[in-house]
């Protein structure tokens, strides 16, 4: 019987050990992600309107934004700007903030002035920050 239990044990162990490390890699450093919308401007640049967000991770781990969403408050329809993309972003690659880093990412969107926008961006690994700001 101790046999059979020792070789249950040598078949799952390695399995358990890549489920954690797996874990740890992926899952477990999204639930340590933490960043903010510290402020949103809604500017002028070269004539097109533009949203610039400024963003800071406080967290422990570094994080990738990979995609924000832009709402009208009033209105249904979203709009999805990806960072990743050369004509919804002035930069064409993804904003990464390391531990205690700050950056700026401008979009480009035909807002109103005076309306208020909901505003969700999402990291690579699926973390979310969101808010209502005012044009």
């Amino acid at each position: 019987m101790l046999m059979v239990i020792m070789a249950a044990f040598a078949v799952l162990y390695p399995f358990v050990q890549q489920y954690v490390s797996n874990y740890q890699q992926t899952t477990g450093l999204a639930i340590q992600e933490r960043f903010i919308i510290e402020d949103v401007w809604f500017t002028t640049q070269d004539s097109t309107k533009v949203i610039r967000i400024h963003l800071y991770n406080y967290g422990e781990v570094e994080v990738t934004l990979v995609k924000a969403y832009i709402k009208p408050a009033t209105d249904g329809t979203e709009v999805l700007k990806s960072f990743s993309s050369t004509s919804d972003c002035v930069e064409a690659e993804n904003l990464i903030l390391s531990a205690g880093e700050d950056g700026y990412r401008t979009i480009y969107y035909e807002w109103e002035e005076g309306k208020t926008y909901h505003i969700t961006i999402i990291t690579e690994r699926g973390t979310i920050v969101e808010g209502d700001y005012k044009a």
